[in-house]
């Protein structure tokens, strides 16, 4: 994604969003304009997700996600399907 890319108003679920590929991409997309879900297994400890959240007005939604929990996993699942981003 480089920053000649066309505007977009895709929304985005990015599992793994504190640090490394995650938190990058998360960036990436929300400069051009996209909405993201970022989840994290810990939020309080994402201050660079947290970060990059600033720049992004109301585009950018943290929620706390552990990947290895049914319930926590059902949980974003509904959140999503209130945001009507999940048919």
């Amino acid at each position: 994604m480089n920053s000649s890319s066309p505007k977009s108003n895709s929304t985005w679920l990015i599992v793994g969003a504190s640090r490394g590929i995650g938190l990058e991409l998360t960036a990436q997309l929300l400069k051009r304009g996209d909405r993201v879900f970022a989840t994290a297994r810990n939020t309080d400890g994402s201050e660079l997700l947290k970060t990059v959240r600033k720049t992004a007005n109301d585009r950018c939604h943290i929620l706390e996600c552990d990947v290895s929990s049914e319930s926590s996993i059902q949980v974003i699942y509904d959140l999503l399907h209130d945001f009507k981003c999940v048919n």
